[in-house]
């Protein structure tokens, strides 16, 4: 799993109640008064109070309600050092899922089944990029109970995204293309990572449904481009993750609204 914070936030303490741990690369130095590790690698002393808090968090623990615990778990999370194992959201209500496709009536009927069954509380809606055979596409959507926008020309996925962004009134947003099957699980576990205020989205890892046959297929499922790999973390220049694809993304809303006021006010 693959967060992408808002900005470094240092003023921003972490919740209350999130459950984390040390990443499991961190070293403990000096009688655990260091800590080596994080992404990009950095070595930062403690004080002896924040010692004492960082042995509680070699297993997983909640972060406590005193600020100073928190500001350091918020420090430590920034950098890495620290690993977030939030609660899955116990709805996907506050979820609205948007698909852009182009064609590919089969493979967006494979989408939809699975996007019900991980977001059953969810509001869906299909943007059809300009199909050259609409109808399949417009039957797939009405079987399932998919609203459906449609762009007479092709924009372009994200040209698509944007469109269906525009139409959501939900916290968040979810925005699965069409040749993708969500696990069970996905999004309730996805959500849970934007209890934290300062997360803006978050990624799963993209693996392959199944390997095909032929040297294409072979080199996909072993170096797809879409597969960043079992490790999850911080996403940004410089840090091992520096980018994730966009095939899925759960983001707030939010932060997209404050996005555009910035722009607006430059």
């Amino acid at each position: 799993m693959t967060r992408l914070d808002v900005a470094p936030a240092p003023d921003v303490p972490a919740p209350v109640g999130l459950p984390v741990r040390l990443h499991p690369g961190v070293r403990l130095l000096r009688g655990g008064r260091g800590l080596l590790g994080g992404s990009p690698l950095r070595l930062m002393t403690l004080t002896e109070a924040g010692v004492g808090v960082i042995d509680g968090w070699r297993g997983t623990s909640l972060v406590g309600g005193r600020a100073a615990d928190r500001r350091l778990a918020r420090r430590l999370l920034n950098a890495g050092i620290l690993v977030p194992s939030p609660v899955p959201a116990s709805s996907t209500g506050e979820l609205s899922v948007v698909v852009p496709v182009r064609d590919r009536p089969a493979q967006l009927a494979r989408c939809l089944d699975a996007v019900r069954v991980a977001c059953p509380q969810s509001p869906v809606l299909v943007v059809c990029d300009g199909s050259n055979a609409p109808e399949p596409v417009h039957e797939v959507c009405r079987a399932r109970g998919a609203r459906l926008i449609r762009h007479d020309i092709c924009r372009g996925p994200a040209a698509a995204r944007n469109t269906g962004l525009a139409a959501c009134r939900t916290a968040y947003v979810g925005f699965v293309d069409s040749d993708v099957v969500l696990a069970p699980d996905s999004a309730r576990r996805l959500l849970g990572h934007l209890s934290d205020p300062s997360v803006a989205a978050v990624a799963p890892r993209v693996c392959g449904l199944a390997r095909g046959r032929g040297r294409v297929a072979g080199f996909e499922h072993r170096h797809s481009a879409l597969d960043l790999g079992p490790s999850g973390g911080n996403v940004g220049p410089g840090r091992a993750i520096a980018y994730v694809p966009s095939t899925v993304i759960l983001a707030r809303r939010a932060a997209h609204l404050l996005d555009r006021a910035r722009q607006l006010h430059v």
